[in-house]
């Protein structure tokens, strides 16, 4: 058992797609989420919820976009005579599967393959590229500009194979936040550092050895800093 809460909003129990829009809407707005990930969802979202949630809702799709967009992506791609198939990872946009491109998981498309072969390869790639868009997500790496993907605010490269970005961010990369968590640890650290100093020298059995200087001390901060 995970503990995540879930909740079921059944289609069946609307007379209209436009109140089963509505009503999961109001659902997804009670979590108030970072993110939206949509997995397996086979329906058209109402163009409210998704302008709601632009840049904030994520989709995959069983094919190398903007190619077979929509259903039976796998057959289409065996008759289509591609060489190449796979799967995109895009944000979520009014328009059915033409959401900015955040990645793709690419497989070649063999002579023998069945829609269903190439489903099991594809599927592969969707466990791999997933994660790792949600990921980059989370660590604040993605922005959308001029309906085109930024990853640390360069343009993202779809035609370059997934495994050679990192999920790691860089040091230059840190937020905000974390440069001023950097700077508070630094200032805590100098802190007892001055205070030693003081303990150090209101005891006069201290040896002399160990009688270091507040300037030694700070010396030493900036070292292991």
């Amino acid at each position: 058992n995970a503990r995540i809460q879930t909740t079921v909003v059944d289609h069946h129990c609307f007379d209209d797609r436009q109140s089963f829009d509505h009503r999961l809407g109001q659902e997804i707005d009670c979590y108030r989420p970072d993110l939206v990930v949509l997995a397996g969802f086979m329906r058209i979202l109402d163009a409210e919820l998704v302008e709601r949630y632009y840049g904030r809702m994520l989709n995959i799709h069983p094919s190398l976009l903007p190619n077979y967009p929509g259903l039976n992506t796998h057959a289409r791609a065996i008759a289509g005579r591609a060489t190449e198939h796979g799967a995109s990872v895009h944000f979520v946009t009014p328009e059915l599967d033409a959401g900015p491109i955040v990645i793709q998981g690419r497989v070649p498309v063999l002579p023998s393959d069945t829609p269903e072969s190439l489903a099991q390869r594809v599927h592969q790639e969707e466990y791999r590229i997933y994660p790792r868009a949600i990921t980059w997500f989370a660590q604040g790496r993605l922005s959308i500009e001029a309906d085109r993907v930024l990853l640390d605010e360069h343009p993202v490269d779809i035609s370059r194979d997934a495994r050679d970005v990192p999920y790691s961010i860089s040091l230059r990369r840190l937020t905000r936040a974390q440069k001023i968590l950097n700077l508070l640890l630094v200032f805590y650290r100098r802190l007892k550092i001055e205070l030693k100093c003081i303990t150090l020298a209101k005891n006069p059995n201290v040896t002399a050895a160990r009688q270091l200087s507040k300037q030694q001390f700070l010396s030493q901060s900036l070292v292991d800093t």
